[in-house]
Protein backbone atom coordinates (compact mmCIF):
# COMPACT_ATOMS: atom_id res chain seq x y z
CA UNK A 1 0.00 0.00 0.00
CA UNK A 2 1.19 3.61 -0.90
CA UNK A 3 0.34 6.41 1.20
CA UNK A 4 -0.92 9.17 -0.60
CA UNK A 5 -2.11 12.25 1.39
CA UNK A 6 -1.64 14.71 -1.58
CA UNK A 7 -4.53 12.98 -3.75
CA UNK A 8 -7.29 15.36 -3.11
CA UNK A 9 -10.60 13.75 -3.83
CA UNK A 10 -14.51 15.34 -2.69
CA UNK A 11 -15.58 15.17 0.35
CA UNK A 12 -18.69 13.26 -0.63
CA UNK A 13 -16.28 10.29 -1.16
CA UNK A 14 -15.24 9.95 2.20
CA UNK A 15 -18.49 10.21 3.62
CA UNK A 16 -19.84 7.77 1.32
CA UNK A 17 -16.63 5.38 1.91
CA UNK A 18 -17.37 5.65 5.75
CA UNK A 19 -20.88 4.32 5.36
CA UNK A 20 -19.65 1.31 3.77
CA UNK A 21 -16.98 1.23 6.65
CA UNK A 22 -20.05 1.96 9.72
CA UNK A 23 -21.45 -1.32 7.84
CA UNK A 24 -18.68 -3.70 8.18
CA UNK A 25 -17.60 -3.34 4.32
CA UNK A 26 -14.58 -2.29 2.40
CA UNK A 27 -14.92 0.78 -0.54
CA UNK A 28 -12.43 2.24 -2.82
CA UNK A 29 -11.89 4.51 -5.75
CA UNK A 30 -11.12 2.26 -9.10
CA UNK A 31 -9.78 2.57 -11.92
CA UNK A 32 -9.55 5.78 -14.40
CA UNK A 33 -10.42 8.09 -11.48
CA UNK A 34 -7.36 7.00 -9.45
CA UNK A 35 -5.17 7.09 -12.44
CA UNK A 36 -6.35 10.72 -13.40
CA UNK A 37 -5.47 12.01 -9.53
CA UNK A 38 -2.48 10.58 -9.46
CA UNK A 39 -1.39 12.00 -12.68
CA UNK A 40 -2.82 15.46 -11.51
CA UNK A 41 -5.87 15.59 -13.62
CA UNK A 42 -9.54 16.05 -12.56
CA UNK A 43 -11.71 12.98 -12.59
CA UNK A 44 -14.76 12.61 -14.85
CA UNK A 45 -16.81 10.81 -12.57
CA UNK A 46 -15.83 8.55 -9.62
CA UNK A 47 -16.27 4.34 -9.93
CA UNK A 48 -16.76 2.73 -6.53
CA UNK A 49 -16.01 -0.62 -5.96
CA UNK A 50 -16.42 -2.64 -2.69
CA UNK A 51 -16.84 -6.36 -1.26
CA UNK A 52 -20.66 -5.68 -0.57
CA UNK A 53 -23.17 -6.99 -2.62
CA UNK A 54 -25.55 -5.58 -5.22
CA UNK A 55 -28.37 -6.29 -2.31
CA UNK A 56 -26.62 -4.85 0.10
CA UNK A 57 -25.86 -1.84 -1.13
CA UNK A 58 -29.21 -1.43 -2.06
CA UNK A 59 -30.07 -2.27 1.47
CA UNK A 60 -27.34 0.04 3.00
CA UNK A 61 -28.07 3.49 0.66
CA UNK A 62 -31.90 2.91 0.22
CA UNK A 63 -31.35 5.71 -2.62
CA UNK A 64 -29.90 3.01 -5.04
CA UNK A 65 -31.17 0.83 -7.64
CA UNK A 66 -29.92 -2.37 -8.93
CA UNK A 67 -28.60 -2.61 -13.05
CA UNK A 68 -27.73 -4.84 -15.34
CA UNK A 69 -29.49 -8.13 -15.77
CA UNK A 70 -25.64 -10.18 -15.88
CA UNK A 71 -23.27 -8.08 -14.75
CA UNK A 72 -25.16 -6.25 -12.07
CA UNK A 73 -24.29 -3.23 -10.80
CA UNK A 74 -25.61 -0.27 -8.34
CA UNK A 75 -26.22 3.35 -9.13
CA UNK A 76 -26.06 5.08 -5.64
CA UNK A 77 -27.72 8.23 -5.45
CA UNK A 78 -25.37 10.27 -2.90
CA UNK A 79 -26.49 14.28 -2.06
CA UNK A 80 -26.86 15.40 -5.51
CA UNK A 81 -24.59 13.01 -7.24
CA UNK A 82 -25.24 9.40 -8.45
CA UNK A 83 -21.95 7.02 -7.81
CA UNK A 84 -21.72 3.54 -10.07
CA UNK A 85 -20.88 0.87 -7.23
CA UNK A 86 -19.39 -2.51 -8.06
CA UNK A 87 -19.13 -5.54 -6.21
CA UNK A 88 -15.23 -7.25 -6.87
CA UNK A 89 -15.54 -9.99 -9.41
CA UNK A 90 -13.81 -12.93 -9.55
CA UNK A 91 -11.93 -14.31 -12.02
CA UNK A 92 -13.34 -17.94 -11.45
CA UNK A 93 -15.07 -17.70 -15.18
CA UNK A 94 -12.11 -15.59 -16.59
CA UNK A 95 -12.13 -12.04 -17.03
CA UNK A 96 -15.62 -11.43 -18.18
CA UNK A 97 -17.74 -13.71 -15.73
CA UNK A 98 -19.79 -12.00 -13.51
CA UNK A 99 -18.93 -13.89 -10.41
CA UNK A 100 -18.80 -12.07 -7.01
CA UNK A 101 -15.00 -12.70 -5.36
CA UNK A 102 -12.39 -11.10 -3.85
CA UNK A 103 -10.17 -8.20 -4.35
CA UNK A 104 -6.88 -10.24 -5.34
CA UNK A 105 -9.32 -11.48 -7.57
CA UNK A 106 -10.79 -8.04 -8.91
CA UNK A 107 -7.75 -6.88 -10.03
CA UNK A 108 -6.92 -9.78 -12.11
CA UNK A 109 -9.70 -8.67 -14.23
CA UNK A 110 -8.84 -5.38 -15.10
CA UNK A 111 -7.50 -4.09 -18.36
CA UNK A 112 -4.27 -2.64 -18.30
CA UNK A 113 -2.30 -1.96 -14.80
CA UNK A 114 -2.41 1.85 -14.50
CA UNK A 115 -6.64 1.32 -13.90
CA UNK A 116 -5.95 -1.64 -11.73
CA UNK A 117 -5.56 1.00 -9.02
CA UNK A 118 -7.57 0.86 -5.77
CA UNK A 119 -7.75 4.30 -3.26
CA UNK A 120 -8.81 4.15 -0.03
CA UNK A 121 -10.56 7.10 0.84
CA UNK A 122 -10.50 6.69 5.07
CA UNK A 123 -7.08 5.43 4.93
CA UNK A 124 -5.74 7.63 2.33
CA UNK A 125 -4.36 5.12 0.45
CA UNK A 126 -3.44 3.42 -2.40
CA UNK A 127 -3.57 0.01 -3.08
CA UNK A 128 -1.10 -1.37 -6.20
CA UNK A 129 -1.22 -5.24 -6.94
CA UNK A 130 -0.16 -5.00 -10.10
CA UNK A 131 2.61 -1.71 -10.23
CA UNK A 132 0.43 0.24 -11.82
CA UNK A 133 1.84 3.35 -9.94
CA UNK A 134 5.41 2.34 -11.23
CA UNK A 135 4.09 1.90 -15.10
CA UNK A 136 2.41 5.59 -14.63
CA UNK A 137 5.80 7.00 -13.85
CA UNK A 138 7.74 5.20 -16.57
CA UNK A 139 4.87 6.05 -19.38
CA UNK A 140 3.69 2.55 -20.66
CA UNK A 141 0.73 0.83 -20.95
CA UNK A 142 0.84 -2.78 -19.56
CA UNK A 143 -1.89 -5.57 -19.94
CA UNK A 144 -2.69 -7.22 -16.45
CA UNK A 145 -4.43 -9.60 -18.76
CA UNK A 146 -2.25 -12.06 -20.46
CA UNK A 147 -1.39 -11.16 -24.13
CA UNK A 148 -2.63 -13.98 -25.84
CA UNK A 149 -6.29 -13.60 -23.50
CA UNK A 150 -6.92 -10.01 -23.08
CA UNK A 151 -8.67 -9.33 -26.62
CA UNK A 152 -10.13 -12.62 -27.29
CA UNK A 153 -11.73 -12.33 -23.84
CA UNK A 154 -12.98 -8.87 -25.27
CA UNK A 155 -11.87 -6.93 -28.04
CA UNK A 156 -12.96 -3.63 -26.97
CA UNK A 157 -9.98 -3.39 -24.53
CA UNK A 158 -8.50 -2.73 -27.95
CA UNK A 159 -9.64 0.39 -29.04
CA UNK A 160 -9.31 1.27 -25.00
CA UNK A 161 -5.60 0.71 -25.27
CA UNK A 162 -5.51 3.46 -28.15
CA UNK A 163 -7.80 5.55 -26.37
CA UNK A 164 -5.30 5.43 -23.13
CA UNK A 165 -2.24 5.87 -25.00
CA UNK A 166 -3.55 9.24 -26.61
CA UNK A 167 -5.10 10.45 -23.63
CA UNK A 168 -2.31 10.08 -21.11
CA UNK A 169 0.66 10.04 -23.43
CA UNK A 170 1.52 6.55 -21.92
CA UNK A 171 3.46 4.56 -25.10
CA UNK A 172 1.66 1.10 -26.14
CA UNK A 173 4.66 -1.41 -26.20
CA UNK A 174 5.62 -3.10 -29.38
CA UNK A 175 4.22 -6.10 -28.16
CA UNK A 176 0.94 -4.65 -27.52
CA UNK A 177 0.96 -3.07 -31.07
CA UNK A 178 1.85 -5.96 -32.90
CA UNK A 179 -1.00 -7.72 -30.78
CA UNK A 180 -3.70 -5.22 -31.32
CA UNK A 181 -3.07 -4.96 -35.09
CA UNK A 182 -2.90 -8.70 -35.41
CA UNK A 183 -6.21 -9.07 -32.92
CA UNK A 184 -8.11 -6.17 -35.14
CA UNK A 185 -10.68 -9.06 -36.91
CA UNK A 186 -12.46 -9.88 -33.57
CA UNK A 187 -13.87 -6.26 -33.38
CA UNK A 188 -15.99 -7.36 -36.20
CA UNK A 189 -18.94 -9.17 -34.40
CA UNK A 190 -18.65 -6.47 -30.90
CA UNK A 191 -22.57 -5.44 -31.56
CA UNK A 192 -23.31 -1.88 -32.54
CA UNK A 193 -24.21 -0.32 -29.33
CA UNK A 194 -20.98 -1.31 -27.59
CA UNK A 195 -18.82 0.09 -30.73
CA UNK A 196 -20.74 3.45 -30.89
CA UNK A 197 -20.72 3.09 -26.95
CA UNK A 198 -16.77 3.37 -27.06
CA UNK A 199 -17.02 5.75 -30.37
CA UNK A 200 -18.87 8.53 -28.33
CA UNK A 201 -16.15 8.26 -25.42
CA UNK A 202 -13.57 8.74 -28.18
CA UNK A 203 -15.16 11.58 -29.40
CA UNK A 204 -15.70 13.33 -26.27
CA UNK A 205 -12.39 12.53 -24.57
CA UNK A 206 -10.45 15.92 -26.09
CA UNK A 207 -8.15 13.76 -28.00
CA UNK A 208 -10.08 12.12 -30.75
CA UNK A 209 -7.37 13.06 -33.50
CA UNK A 210 -4.79 11.83 -31.90
CA UNK A 211 -6.58 8.45 -30.80
CA UNK A 212 -7.78 7.77 -34.31
CA UNK A 213 -4.40 8.80 -35.98
CA UNK A 214 -2.50 6.15 -33.47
Amino acid sequence: MLCMKSIKIPEILKKLNSIFVQNGFEAYLVGGAVRDLLVGKKPKDFDIVTDATPSRIKKIFRNSRIIGKRFRLVHVLFGEKIFEVSTFRSIVDGSVGNAFGTMDEDVLRRDFTLNALYYDPGKEQIVDYVDGVRDIKKGIIRPVIPLDRIFIDDPVRMLRAVKYSATTGCKLPHSLKKKIRNSAQLLSPVSPSRLTEEVLKIINSGHSRDIVSC
